[in-house]
């Protein structure tokens, strides 16, 4: 928990959908936080091209 997730080589005008976050991405990367434990799903969407979907499973350190 409080540890930065950063996600890099994001293409511009992908549309990112996870915790707390929906929106277009154009400066290629996403840093996410969380303090509460457990899975969180991250989609990634740059239309027509590709989908992305993970998991990020946060625990206590």
């Amino acid at each position: 928990t409080g540890q930065v997730l950063r996600v890099e080589g994001i293409p511009a005008g992908t549309r990112v959908i996870c915790p707390g976050f929906d929106g277009v991405v154009d400066d290629g990367f996403i840093e996410w936080v969380s303090v509460t434990e457990g899975t969180h799903h991250f989609l990634l969407v740059n239309f027509p091209y590709k989908e992305v979907e993970f998991d990020a499973i946060v625990t206590a350190v």
